[in-house]
């Protein structure tokens, strides 16, 4: 079993704080909003790591 960082373990959990936050944010453009929530799931996929960014997503 891998033991995580608690700095990993603070990264994964402002992210996922992050992702939530952005979900609210909608950019209106023709039927379907967009929201930032794709954004942040491509970051913490780009600063986590694969893993780590997989889990938190």
């Amino acid at each position: 079993m891998r033991q995580w960082k608690t700095r990993q373990l603070a990264f994964a959990a402002l992210f996922a704080a992050l992702t939530g936050v952005f979900s609210y944010v909608f950019i209106p453009i023709g039927t379907v909003p967009i929201t930032l929530q794709t954004l942040a799931v491509m970051l913490a996929g780009c600063v986590l790591g694969a893993r780590l960014g997989f889990l938190v997503n």
